[in-house]
């Protein structure tokens, strides 16, 4: 039993970390250019994380959560403290949101959206994964989901705009690329040759 590879576990494993390691990222990816976006989009992601956390106590009237011992010990698994969430309100729908519509907002600000494709195929599935996960498993109510999704998606679209508009560019990720900055694949030409004597 101990020498099978398990699928499941290792798929299940790295979608729950999935918030995490995005974090990780722009974090990691901030150092090791020596520059300051990371800071900047994690600045952000603590404001989004914040207004989440303050709000979650506004969310009573929503439905409530019918947990089980057997669905707590799923929906808990992997969280920061002893004492389980910080919030109804669940932190890694604000997490991918927030970073989706952060990115959106400066991709296509410099209409960079056929550069980043993957941005816009991977980030929706991870945010409807997260969805249908957290209520199959009856880990949060849909009110909770909606209210994740509209703190993240409006703060990082929010957030992107406040960065812009102090006019430094080099905070942004994708700052200031055109798309003539940015390498492709030559597409078949045809070319017609006449040769004088």
């Amino acid at each position: 039993m101990g020498d099978t590879l398990n699928v499941y576990f290792i798929l299940y494993t790295a979608f729950r970390l999935a918030p995490f390691i995005v974090v990780s990222f722009f974090t990691l990816s901030s150092v090791l250019n020596q520059d300051l976006k990371g800071v900047i989009y994690l600045a952000g992601l603590l404001f989004a994380t914040f207004f989440s956390i303050i709000i979650a106590p506004f969310t009573k009237y929503f439905p409530a959560i019918n947990q089980t011992p057997e669905n707590e010990a799923i929906c808990n698994s992997l969280t920061l403290s002893k004492t389980g969430k910080f919030s109804e309100i669940p932190l890694g729908m604000v997490v991918f949101t927030y970073t989706f519509f952060y990115l959106v907002d400066i991709i296509s600000n410099y209409d960079l959206v056929s550069q980043n494709v993957p941005t816009f195929i991977i980030f929706p599935v991870l945010i409807i994964a997260e969805a249908v996960w957290n209520l199959s498993k009856e880990c949060t109510t849909f009110g909770h989901l909606f209210t994740a999704f509209a703190i993240g998606s409006l703060w990082g679209f929010l957030w992107a705009r406040i960065i812009r508009s102090t006019g430094s560019v080099q905070l942004q990720y994708f700052n200031g690329i055109n798309n003539g900055q940015v390498c492709s694949r030559p597409s078949k030409q045809k070319f017609k040759c006449t040769i004088n004597r």
